[in-house]
């Protein structure tokens, strides 16, 4: 998490949604990056993707980082 208390994520989004009444319209946005298979451990993979959401828009913005390691393009796996 960015910007959040792990385990009050929700919590804390839905107030933000409150306070600033944009409880409508856009509730989110979704972003991606992909490594080749064998690149990265998703450890690493995990480590990047909070530094990019960190450098892009952790100043402004409440961020929940998902690493999935349920497919070759993190983690070859023999």
């Amino acid at each position: 998490c960015v910007n959040l208390t792990e385990g009050r994520e929700l919590e804390q989004m839905m107030m933000t949604k409150k306070r600033f009444n944009k409880t409508g319209g856009i509730l989110a946005h979704h972003a991606y990056q992909s490594f080749k298979p064998g690149e990265v451990t998703p450890d690493v993979a995990h480590k990047i993707s909070v530094r990019l959401a960190k450098e892009m828009w952790g100043g402004d913005f409440e961020i929940i980082v998902a690493t999935h390691i349920n497919s070759d393009c993190i983690l070859r796996r023999k």
